[in-house]
C-alpha cells in the first residue's frame, strides 16, 4: 500500500471526473452474519439500492463521457452506534491477528471499555475505530462490493469524516478500510466464480495506492466552483474543537485514553443514552420533529424512559466531569499546535490559501463543554460536577439537561434560522465559489447564494425520516444526493440536486417545500432597485 499521505488528504481536484456527492448514511452493524438480522440501532437499510445508483450512473454516462467522482459527504459510517463487543475466535480472526493476539482474552485487554458496562461498546481510539470498521462492513457485504466495483470501473471515491465517523482520523482506521474493501470484493469474486478476479483484484489495488480512493479531514474543495463538508463544525453540540487534531488532550490521571477521540456532547449523548433508547425502540431515530417521539416515549413509556435516565446519568455525569476537568490552562496546547501544523498541510495540498482556511474554519460554533464561555454559571456547574455530594441530584439533572440540549438543537432561535444556509453564504464569500454543498441536518436543502450567483445543497439523508412533510410529499427527504456535470471542458460546473428512484431504475429531480422566509428573500432579490433620482429624493 502506498504511504498513508495518499489516503490522508485529497489532492487538487481533477475536473476529468463528474460529480456525484452523498452523506449521513449512517451505516451501522448492519446484517449479523450468524443470526441473518439487522442491528436494531442500525438506520441504513438500502444496500441493494445504493449498489443501483452506483450500476445506474457507471452504466448512463453525460455527454461529456466523463467518469464519476463520488463524494461522501460525512456521517456515511456510524461508529458511535456500534455497541457490539463480543469477539469470536473464528468470525474475529483476523481483527485478533490485527491486535497481535492470540486468545479472545488477549485481545480485550488491548481495548478500551468499560468492563462493568458493555452495553456502551468499546471506546473511541485507532483499535477501537478498526473492530466498529469491521462491524459495520461486515453488515453490509453488498454495499461495499459495490463500492469497490464503483473503483474497479475507473472511478474515483473520496471520503469526508463527520461527527459520526470522525474515526476516520486515525491512519489505522484509512488502512483498515482499504484492507477490508480489498477482503470483500475478492471473497464476492469467488462466490460468484468471476473468471477476471485476479486483474480486477490487481486493478483495485492499483486504484487504491494511485489515491483515487481518498480520504478527507475537512472538506472538498474547487477553485472558483465548489465548496463540500459535512457541517457539524457550525452546530455547537457536535463540534470538535480540533477538527483537524480531535483526540483527547493530555491530562494527569487520564493516560490510558490519550489516543482516543475527544468527542462533542451531542456524541457522548448517542453513545451514553441515544443508544439505548434505539436498542428499546428503533424507529426513535427516524422521527421529525424529535420532539414527537421524545413525548410519546416519556408518555408511553416513562419507566423505561426514567431507567435510561439513570442508569446512563452516571456515565453522563462521568464524562461531563472529564469534559471540564480538561478546561484547565494549557490542557489543549499540544492538539492546538497539532491543529496549526493540519491546518498548514491542508493548504499545501489544496487550492485554497492557509488565511482563507483560517477564516472559514473560525465561523465554526463554540463546542459545548469543550470550551469555557467564563460565565460564573458556567463556573459554578463545573464546581458542582466536581461535588461528591451533588452526585445524586446530577444524576438526574444531566442526562434531562442534555435531553433538552439535544431537542432543542432541532429548533434553533428564529434569529439563528438555518444556520447552515447562513454558514453557506458566508463560505461561499470567503472562498469565491458558486456552490456550497453540506449535509449533518438530515433536511434536504436548497437555497440561492447571491455570491457569484451560486446556490446552496444539503444532501439531506439516505436514512428513512418520518414527518410532516414527507408524509405529504412521499419519501423526498431519501436517497438524495447532488450531480455535477462538468461543461466547457471542465472549466465549469452544472449542480442538480436529485434523489434516487429506485422503482424506476433512475434518478429524479428533488422536490421541495417553499418556506415563508425564503419566499420573502426571493421577492427581495426580484424586486427592482428604485430610480437613481427616487433615491436622491
Amino acid at each position: 500500500m502506498a504511504d498513508i499521505s495518499t489516503f490522508r488528504q485529497a489532492c487538487k481536484p481533477d475536473q476529468d471526473y463528474n460529480l456525484l456527492i452523498v452523506s449521513d448514511l449512517h451505516l451501522s452493524e448492519g446484517r449479523h452474519p450468524q443470526t441473518k438480522k439487522f442491528s436494531r440501532n442500525e438506520d441504513f437499510f438500502f444496500d441493494e439500492e445504493f449498489s443501483r445508483f452506483l450500476d445506474y450512473h457507471q452504466q448512463h454516462p453525460q455527454e461529456n463521457g466523463k467518469p464519476w467522482h463520488l463524494i461522501i459527504n460525512g456521517d456515511f459510517l456510524d461508529f458511535l452506534q456500534v455497541t457490539s463487543t463480543d469477539l469470536d475466535p473464528v468470525l474475529d480472526a483476523e481483527f485478533l491477528r490485527y491486535l497481535d493476539a492470540g486468545t479472545v482474552e488477549e485481545a480485550r485487554a488491548k481495548l478500551s471499555y468499560d468492563r462493568a458496562h458493555l452495553d456502551y461498546g468499546y471506546g473511541c481510539g485507532p483499535r477501537e475505530g478498526v473492530y466498529k470498521l469491521w462491524r459495520i462492513m461486515d453488515g453490509h457485504w453488498r454495499f461495499f462490493k459495490a463500492l469497490a466495483d464503483f473503483l474497479v470501473n475507473g472511478n474515483r471515491i473520496t471520503m469526508i469524516k463527520g461527527n459520526h465517523d470522525a474515526d476516520f482520523f486515525y491512519p489505522e482506521v484509512q488502512r483498515a478500510f482499504v484492507s477490508k474493501l480489498r477482503t470483500i470484493y475478492e471473497e464476492e469474486m469467488k462466490r460468484a466464480h468471476d473468471p477476471a478476479i485476479t486483474q480486477k483484484m490487481r486493478r483495485l489495488a492499483n486504484t487504491c495506492e494511485s489515491g483515487e480512493l481518498r480520504f478527507s479531514s475537512w472538506f472538498y474543495y474547487e477553485q472558483n466552483l465548489l465548496w463540500v463538508e459535512h457541517g457539524n463544525q457550525y452546530d455547537n453540540l457536535n463540534c470538535f474543537r480540533n477538527w483537524l487534531s480531535p483526540m483527547l488532550p493530555r491530562i494527569p490521571g487520564y493516560d490510558r485514553h490519550q489516543d482516543e477521540l475527544d468527542l462533542p456532547w451531542g456524541s457522548l449523548f448517542v453513545r451514553y443514552l441515544f443508544n439505548q433508547v434505539e436498542s428499546s425502540d428503533p424507529l426513535s431515530d427516524h422521527v421529525r420533529p424529535q420532539t414527537k417521539f421524545i413525548s410519546y416515549f416519556l408518555a408511553h413509556q416513562p419507566f423505561a424512559a426514567f431507567k435510561f435516565l439513570v442508569t446512563s446519568g452516571r456515565y453522563m455525569l462521568k464524562k461531563m466531569r472529564r469534559s471540564w476537568s480538561q478546561l484547565v490552562p494549557g490542557a489543549y496546547a499540544e492538539r492546538d499546535a497539532a491543529q496549526a501544523v493540519a491546518m498548514e498541510d491542508l493548504a499545501r495540498h489544496s487550492d485554497a490559501s492557509l488565511d482563507q482556511l483560517r477564516e472559514v474554519y473560525n465561523l465554526r460554533a463554540q463546542s459545548v463543554l469543550k470550551e469555557d464561555p467564563g460565565s460564573t454559571l458556567w463556573r459554578t456547574i463545573r464546581f458542582l460536577t466536581r461535588s461528591r455530594f451533588m452526585l445524586p441530584v446530577l444524576l438526574i439533572v444531566c442526562p434531562l439537561a442534555s435531553l433538552y440540549l439535544w431537542v432543542r438543537s432541532f429548533f434553533p432561535p428564529a434569529e439563528e434560522y438555518d444556520t447552515l444556509g447562513h454558514k453557506a453564504v458566508e463560505i461561499a464569500e470567503k472562498m469565491k465559489v458558486r456552490y456550497v454543498v453540506m449535509g449533518h441536518t438530515h433536511d434536504t436543502d436548497l437555497q440561492p447564494l447571491a455570491t457569484h450567483a451560486g446556490e446552496y445543497f444539503n444532501t439531506g439523508t439516505w436514512t428513512t425520516v418520518f414527518s410532516q412533510e414527507e408524509l405529504l410529499m412521499g419519501d423526498e427527504s431519501e436517497l438524495v444526493f447532488a450531480c455535477g456535470i462538468r461543461e466547457n471542458n471542465g472549466a465549469d460546473l452544472k449542480m442538480l440536486l436529485m434523489k434516487w428512484n429506485d422503482p424506476a431504475g433512475e434518478p429524479r429531480l428533488v422536490r421541495l417545500l417553499e418556506t415563508g422566509e425564503e419566499r420573502a428573500a426571493s421577492l427581495a432579490r426580484a424586486k427592482p432597485a428604485p430610480p437613481a433620482h427616487a433615491v436622491a429624493a
